[in-house]
């Protein structure tokens, strides 16, 4: 990748630099942060919840910090580890979008309008040794003219649009446990897709329950309109062994697969197995052991029945650490090897330095969020497994009582795995050539929006979101190829939440 040792290099200093943010601990406490992020959305309501319970309990009782397991499912930030308050919050929201590329492929010729209606169900539920969370959002993009469905991908001109996430931690004496569920259907790929920033998952994308996204399959490769269904589970056992120190097991089992024709669907089993030592009560450092094996699979005209599968092994070691409602720091890397049987024959080898380094900072109206991954991963439906770079960047601000915004950017860099044998169609039919040359799909997202507070549970949002994608590919297995495309998305809507209702 041109430029990847710069990106990188820039990425790390960020990081370093951010132990600077730490002399501001000696500052006035503030008031609690992340009431800016998710301007846009109910979830403001939850976090007020939150920060007003979490204030009482830690002026009365201060609360000493657990460091959650670094090589696990749950990814750092910054705030208690433990939350007081059960409550659910039911919100609602509509916005209106003019898309100048609804299909996603090429340029795009004219401009599309739809409306998008959303709604939305947060629990959280509080016990002495066990918290259960629980998150649903769902709607459908209802467009306003005749759509053109594309019998390839099965885009139709009403597109559904869910996503659940269930997490469940339980605690008994030295042992924890905690399962998490993820299961999204969405009409195109999650990076980038524009939409659900005002429920709580930024201007593009659609994360939701917190989750290592080491974890999660893959989908960074724009694929255009192609409806898929992706679920990973998660679990996770933990035993304090000394005072200092704690053991971790981790398993996940993961899926993604397409309606359509003409997209590899994937299936993954992931193990994890960490030692853990707390350096002091918000320093933690961490080896792990992974072991990930994939299992792929295409129809399509050309090729009927194909199938490939991949084994990736590797250690990881982390660092950590977590200051009060302040700072996050995450560094991890360690070497992978990957082996990937191909469905055309033969076996690709590839070694690669794994990384996860996130840095999360929030401090009175602003919050910054970066992360940098690289990892072996699924291949988002279009490769047999790739090596995969993505650098996200995500300022929240409150700028005034009423007003908020957002601004994110995303990067990510996807080429195959495999350089001994490619295959390419000709006249219908797959023809296989040794060419040695990798496909490469690098794909930029940026968005911005800007919220004002109608009334206390009522905000108005408008938002912009730009896509690019370009591609190398020397051959191709699957439909959706295109070598360009740019996409611009624009919106305004309404979204409205009731006040918290407080479960105890």
């Amino acid at each position: 990748m041109t430029g990847q040792g710069r990106l990188l290099t820039t990425v790390l200093l960020l990081l370093i630099c951010g132990f600077g943010f730490r002399t501001r601990q000696a500052e006035a406490q503030s008031s609690q942060p992340g009431q800016a992020h998710s301007s846009a959305s109910g979830e403001e309501s939850s976090q007020s919840a939150e920060s007003g319970s979490s204030a009482e309990t830690e002026e009365a009782n201060p609360v000493v910090l657990e460091m959650p397991a670094v090589a696990g499912p749950e990814e750092l930030a910054p705030g208690p580890s433990r939350a007081t308050a059960s409550y659910i919050i039911p919100s609602f929201q509509w916005t209106g979008f003019g898309d100048t590329n609804t299909q996603g492929g090429g340029r795009g010729s004219e401009v599309e309008t739809f409306s998008r209606f959303m709604g939305r169900i947060s629990l959280r539920r509080v016990r002495r040794r066990s918290t259960t969370y629980f998150d649903y959002a769902g709607g459908a993009s209802f467009y306003n003219r005749r759509f053109r469905v594309n019998p390839t991908t099965l885009s139709a001109p009403v597109q559904a649009i869910h996503r659940l996430g269930v997490t469940q931690s339980l605690q008994r004496g030295r042992w924890a446990l905690e399962l998490v569920d993820n299961l999204t259907f969405l009409p195109e790929s999650p990076f980038g897709f524009a939409g659900f920033e005002s429920f709580g998952a930024g201007v593009g994308g659609a994360g939701f329950i917190n989750a290592n996204p080491l974890l999660e399959p893959n989908q960074t490769i724009s694929t255009g309109s192609s409806r898929r269904i992706s679920n990973v589970a998660m679990t996770q056992m933990t035993y304090e062994a000394g005072r200092r120190s704690s053991i971790s097991a981790t398993a996940a089992y993961g899926t993604l697969n397409f309606l359509g024709s003409g997209f590899i669907n994937s299936n993954y089993w992931l193990f994890l197995g960490g030692y853990h030592f707390y350096l002091s009560r918000i320093d933690t450092l961490s080896i792990a052991y992974v072991h990930n094996f994939t299992r792929f699979n295409i129809r399509n005209r050309a090729l009927p029945l194909a199938s490939g599968e991949s084994l990736g092994r590797g250690a990881l070691l982390s660092y950590g650490r977590r200051l009060t409602g302040k700072l996050s720091l995450q560094l991890s890397g360690g070497p992978i090897f990957t082996e990937v049987a191909q469905p055309q024959g033969g076996i690709a080898k590839s070694t690669l330095l794994s990384t996860y380094d996130s840095l999360v900072y929030q401090y009175r109206t602003s919050d910054i969020n970066l992360s940098y991954i690289r990892n072996s991963t699924g291949g988002s439906g279009v490769l047999f497994g790739a090596e995969t770079d993505v650098v996200r960047l995500a300022l929240d601000r409150q700028i005034s009582r009423s007003f908020s915004g957002t601004l994110e950017a995303g990067h990510a860099f996807n080429q195959s795995l495999g350089r001994t044998i490619q295959a390419g169609q000709s006249a219908g039919a797959t023809q296989s050539s040794r060419t040695g040359q990798r496909s490469k799909f690098e794909t930029w997202e940026a968005g911005v929006a800007l919220s004002r507070r109608l009334r206390e549970n009522t905000r108005l949002f408008v938002n912009y979101h730009l896509e690019l994608q370009s591609a190398i590919i020397p051959a191709c297995l699957v439909s959706n190829c295109g070598e360009t495309l740019l996409r611009h998305v624009g919106g305004i809507g309404i979204n409205w939440s009731t006040r918290p209702i407080k479960l105890d």
